[in-house]
């Protein structure tokens, strides 16, 4: 059937067993970290089919952009130029570390385009300046593209769309039921999950018009979600609806707050400016009163 299920293989490499898994979930977030080698690697966050939290590592992955020669009679030369480039920047050390050339369409003309690897995200807008200024060079292209976007669109991943991975389970420090080192990773068909989603607000007690963060507390956390309602608030009052749950003080409200994300689960956790206003001022109050 199209509908992918668990299920564990069993290979034989260099007269050893090891197991490797292979199971359908939906990407939902992705970002990279940096490994102790200094080598970018991609996360991929989701839910497996039978609504595990996951994690899908990715360290089979390089970041690049791409320059256009002026004619394809100087390409040769051009690639030693570019493969010698390694720059200090910020105590980092930036550098090519391979090129090959592909030909693509600029344009409507067809050109014979050096795609640039590099050894770090990060290198790609430093090389990227460096290389513009090599005499032969015409332009550089999709230096733009982010390290994550550019993954998911070469994989031809979109989030929440239904995926087949195969891959190692490893441990690592984040906070899902199972992570896999990834040895392929595909997207299949269309169907897609429907996430998770908790909403949030914090309302905040000040004298002045603008909060701060060093003085005035919060008086109370909102969450809200499909069939999940809950208000946290040290001013106890009567008569109030049984989602209303009250906490000693501000310290055991952020607990309460902390621990309702934790067991909720959600894909997603929205809010209104929550990123410029709500994460901050919790961050800022939890730090003050030493709640992790």
């Amino acid at each position: 059937t199209n509908k992918i299920r668990s299920k564990l293989k069993t290979y034989l490499n260099h007269n050893y067993y090891y197991y490797l898994m292979e199971f359908g979930f939906y990407p939902i977030d992705i970002d990279y970290i940096t490994n102790n080698a200094g080598k970018a690697i991609i996360r991929l966050f989701g839910r497996s089919i039978d609504g595990k939290r996951v994690c899908v590592i990715d360290s089979n992955f390089d970041p690049y952009f791409y320059a256009v020669p002026e004619s394809k009679t100087k390409v040769a030369s051009l690639r030693k130029d570019i493969e010698a480039i390694k720059v200090k920047h910020n105590e980092d050390i930036y550098y090519t570390s391979f090129t090959e050339v592909q030909e693509k369409k600029f344009i409507g003309k067809d050109v014979s385009a050096i795609k640039v690897i590099v050894n770090h995200p990060r290198a790609v807008p430093i090389v990227k300046d460096i290389v513009k200024k090599i005499s032969g060079i015409t332009m550089t292209a999709e230096s733009d593209i982010t390290f994550e976007k550019r993954y998911l669109i070469d994989k031809k991943i979109s989030t929440l769309v239904l995926c087949n991975v195969i891959g190692d389970e490893i441990e690592a420090n984040v906070d899902v039921d199972l992570v896999l080192e990834a040895k392929s990773i595909d997207q299949v068909g269309e169907e897609t999950l429907d996430p998770k989603i908790l909403a949030f607000d914090i309302e905040v007690y000040n004298e002045l018009r603008i909060p701060r963060e060093d003085k005035d507390p919060i008086l109370m956390i909102a969450f809200y979600s499909s069939n999940f309602k809950k208000v946290i608030t040290w001013k106890k009052i009567a008569n109030v609806e049984k989602y209303v749950h009250f906490v000693k003080d501000e310290k055991e409200l952020i607990k309460e707050a902390v621990n309702t994300i934790k067991q909720f689960k959600p894909d997603y956790l929205v809010g209104y400016f929550s990123d410029g206003f709500d994460f901050p001022y919790l961050r800022a109050r939890a730090n003050k009163l030493k709640v992790p």
